[in-house]
């Protein structure tokens, strides 16, 4: 697939609008790998790469995704898998930006100020059970430890942990949420705002609490597994079981789009760790 750089589809937008939004609409289905159900010239100028797996540190922890399911089989150690793809920042993208969701079994775009993603465990155990067992979910800044640690316990990271149902901010307890397992969804945003970002969490639908989260560094969705039961990670494939719209707001953070300047170069929101094989 041919792609045309910001200049050349502004350019097309003036001359003929018809084709220009039928070009847009090939290259949003194409970037969120779905039928668009709204395709609009402010999603295109907005979009930029976003997480859309979690990376492997050792082959042999983890059964490789399968459709974003992930299976616990190594060593009882405590193992943080990140996202492929970091999150918006002002550095290289525009904020708010342009979200996909899924309702009614349809791709919808949004212009957001707000990244969410939901896991979901499964109810049926791959293994026998152990006393310290755990599944987390949150933040962290891209280089932070992913081997024996929980999200949280470094600095510049945030988790919500299903052995202590605590959420952990830079090595300290924040607050005790609610213990989870299997059968359930759990939910965790990401709201930008001009000098910080709000971090909240979800149950089942249901929202739990939100925190202060102060980092000047690159975030990447963060979820560890040390579980008998396999984790699914939803990230915008279907439809969420809470409503994160009622966040977003339309303020201006940043217009920087590196991501159309550069010619649709995914490499420069790619995650990287000396942890990766």
């Amino acid at each position: 697939m041919t792609l045309i750089n910001e200049k050349n589809i502004l350019e097309n937008v003036y001359k003929n609008k018809e084709n220009t939004l039928k070009y847009i609409n090939m290259i949003l289905s194409h970037h969120y790998n779905s039928i668009v159900n709204n395709p609009k010239i402010i999603f295109f100028l907005n979009m930029v790469p976003l997480p859309k797996k979690l990376l492997l540190i050792h082959t042999d922890d983890v059964i490789d995704n399968i459709n974003n399911n992930y299976t616990f089989i190594g060593n009882r150690e405590q193992i943080i898998l990140p996202g492929d793809i970091v999150l918006p920042n002002k550095i290289l993208s525009p904020i708010p930006f342009t979200f996909p969701y899924i309702m009614d079994n349809k791709t919808n775009l949004i212009i957001s100020n707000v990244y969410y993603y939901e896991i979901t465990i499964s109810t049926t155990n791959i293994l026998d059970s152990w006393d310290s067992m755990n599944i987390g979910i949150g933040f962290g800044y891209t280089g932070a430890e992913l081997i024996n640690s929980l999200i949280g316990w470094n600095s510049d990271t945030i988790g919500y942990n299903s052995l202590s149902g605590n959420v952990y901010t830079g090595q300290h307890t924040d607050k005790y949420l609610k213990q989870f397992g299997p059968g359930d969804t759990i939910g965790a945003g990401l709201i930008y705002k001009q000098d910080k970002y709000i971090v909240f969490f979800t149950l089942n639908g249901n929202f739990l609490d939100s925190f202060e989260y102060n980092t000047v560094l690159k975030i990447i969705p963060l979820v560890s597994v040390c579980h008998s039961h396999s984790v699914n990670v939803n990230f915008s494939t279907s439809e969420f079981k809470y409503d994160f719209t009622k966040f977003i707001d339309q303020e201006i953070i940043s217009l920087n789009n590196e991501f159309i300047k550069n010619s649709f170069d995914r490499n420069l929101y790619k995650y990287t760790n000396m942890y990766l094989n």
